[in-house]
């Protein structure tokens, strides 16, 4: 039952009355008793806000079942993969990898210091392999979204959706060739959610049609074309050494790149290559089923979730 008697913070308060007359106007009484008599105004629940995007999201966790709409920063909205399987997690069972589960930056990068160093939990750091394995396992090369190039992009989403997406992938027969075809939208939000960057259809129709002895990217009937090709080895994982708060909302991950043993990786399921995501620096070179192959660094953007998107990657060889 509301009371009328009550502070503006809920509190019952008491009050005492010195009565200087027996007889209260019958008139003050029913002014009282309506006034307790008030309906109690709607509550509204403390946790509710209006809805707003990060600059990216990587939604596919795993579990995940429904699409989430996201916004690139440059403003087009896309949808995320859904849960694969799983983007931006470790290659799980339908096997997207996907990156930073929301709540999994460090505290750190909510108060950092200048140039300050983060400490990852285990968790944390697992969560930073499987987003940079993503780049390595793929052979990407040196990018910076500022002068990003469409070729570069389509040609990830490619050879990510080969390893981690097999369904996005159809096959089609054109002029006695074949290729790998997969659809535009997705491409869309796979780059939106790697990159945090959108990708204009109208980009996408400069580029020519499937023709035999092309290399690709071709673009058709809304979707996007490559020769078929089998026989590659993606037998790659990066592993983050260190990471720096940059103190304006990105982070530098210095990584390392291993190649997995060729026996190892050829006998490996996709469910066995995420022990390798659970590894420190320390522990991934005394592995003796890792080499060595390269080192680089990139920086990330973190969306409000605690999700990384890429902004620039750097190799070292």
């Amino acid at each position: 039952m509301y009371e009328c008697a009550k502070n503006k913070n809920g509190e019952r308060t008491m009050k005492t009355f010195k009565f200087v007359t027996c007889i209260i106007s019958a008139g003050l009484m029913l002014g009282a008793l309506a006034g307790c008599n008030e309906p109690k105004p709607t509550e509204t629940s403390a946790t509710s806000s209006e809805t707003t995007l990060d600059v990216i999201r990587f939604t596919d966790e795993p579990g995940s079942t429904s699409p989430v709409a996201v916004a690139a920063s440059d403003g087009q909205v896309v949808v995320s993969d859904g849960p694969v399987v799983d983007s931006v997690d470790p290659v799980v069972d339908s096997g997207e990898p996907v990156i930073a589960p929301k709540n999994s930056v460090p505290t750190a990068v909510e108060t950092p210091a200048d140039n300050s160093t983060i400490s990852y939990s285990a968790e944390e750091q697992e969560k930073a392999n499987i987003f940079i394995s993503n780049f390595a396992e793929v052979g990407f090369a040196d990018f910076n979204v500022e002068n990003k190039d469409i070729n570069q992009l389509l040609n990830f989403v490619h050879v990510h959706y080969k390893i981690n997406a097999r369904d996005k992938i159809k096959y089609e027969n054109k002029g006695g060739s074949s290729y790998e075809t997969f659809k535009y939208e997705d491409a869309l939000n796979t780059v939106g959610r790697y990159f945090g960057t959108g990708l204009k259809e109208d980009d996408l129709k400069k580029l020519p049609a499937p023709s035999a002895g092309g290399q690709g990217p071709f673009y058709e009937d809304g979707r996007i074309w490559y020769p078929t090709a089998d026989g590659e080895s993606y037998g790659r994982v990066g592993i983050v050494d260190s990471a720096k708060n940059n103190n304006d909302g990105t982070i530098t991950l210095s990584f390392t790149i291993y190649t997995i043993d060729w026996d190892t990786y050829s006998n490996m399921s996709a469910s066995d290559i995420k022990k390798y995501y659970k590894l420190t620096p320390k522990k991934a070179d005394s592995d003796k089923t890792l080499t060595k192959s390269s080192s680089g660094t990139a920086k990330v953007g973190v969306g409000q979730s605690g999700n990384y998107f890429l902004m620039v990657y750097n190799i070292v060889k």
